[in-house]
């Protein structure tokens, strides 16, 4: 490792083309062409529906979600994580200690210890084995609290590199009567090579209690208003004339057509 630093250290510096990136090409500055998916969004909202929002990576869906969820308070915000799929619950865990810091719950004590099979900070776990139905019951029970001090939904991206255990226990969570009103909005791949894939569809197919918005890429028109909200340099060949070609070569994608904006730029 030393010696690895000390070849590092002596390395020319590279050379750099002093090209800046503009910051609306890190984070544009305003959500385009989602208006029809904000639309279906704020209905699902509106009747207390669960959304699945799925498309390819880079399609928009944490922009979206995250646009979407900006003016509201009392979310719980979570994301599954490479590696997720081979621990039970470890999807879920973030979320369950978001849910004790931020909103307090006072529990049974029946409840916090079944809890603490999941959640340490809470005590030691009971000894004896433990059973899935009164585990689920006990989360069921504390988000429940949280609901009474404030929680207002979950939001979970990434959900198909969630373990199966999570995604399990989430599925019969909507369908809770207790936590009627709760909002729950999710975003994932769909047909990634991951344990979640299968679980996911079985969610769209087998019940009606989650609702799939899929995310498509953008047409020309919307490619064009994209290019103006950026605001870039009139040298940087990335006028709105030029969306169709633009539209052409990256297809509408809006990760591919903001990475192929950046090439132009540092090309420059």
């Amino acid at each position: 490792t030393l010696q690895l630093l000390k070849s590092i250290e002596h390395m020319d510096p590279p050379r750099r083309s002093g090209a800046l990136l503009p910051a609306s090409l890190l984070r544009p500055p305003r959500l385009v062409g989602r208006a029809a998916a904000w639309q279906q969004l704020q209905a699902a909202w509106d009747s207390a529906r669960a959304v699945l929002l799925l498309g390819e990576g880079g399609i928009g869906k944490t922009r979206l979600l995250d646009d979407f969820m900006q003016a509201r308070d009392g979310a719980l915000h979570g994301r599954a994580r490479p590696g997720d799929g081979a621990s039970p619950y470890a999807t879920l865990l973030p979320l369950l200690q978001q849910a004790l810091q931020r909103h307090q719950p006072a529990l049974e004590p029946g409840t916090r210890l079944e809890l603490a099979r999941l959640l340490p900070e809470l005590g030691p776990a009971p000894p004896h084995e433990g059973r899935q139905a009164v585990l689920w019951q006990a989360v069921e029970a504390l988000l429940e609290r949280c609901r009474a001090r404030g929680l207002q939904a979950i939001v979970v991206d990434d959900l198909h590199l969630a373990d199966p255990a999570t995604l399990d226990l989430l599925h019969w969570l909507l369908g809770s009567p207790r936590l009627s009103g709760l909002h729950w909005l999710f975003a994932a791949r769909p047909d990634e090579p991951e344990p979640a894939s299968p679980l996911l569809r079985d969610w769209l197919g087998g019940s009606l209690r989650i609702e799939p918005l899929h995310l498509q890429p953008l047409d020309a028109q919307q490619v064009a208003e994209l290019l103006d909200s950026l605001q870039l340099p009139a040298d940087s060949g990335a006028a709105a004339t030029q969306a169709a070609a633009l539209h052409r070569h990256a297809g509408g994608h809006p990760f591919f057509t903001l990475e192929t904006l950046k090439s132009q730029l540092l090309a420059h």
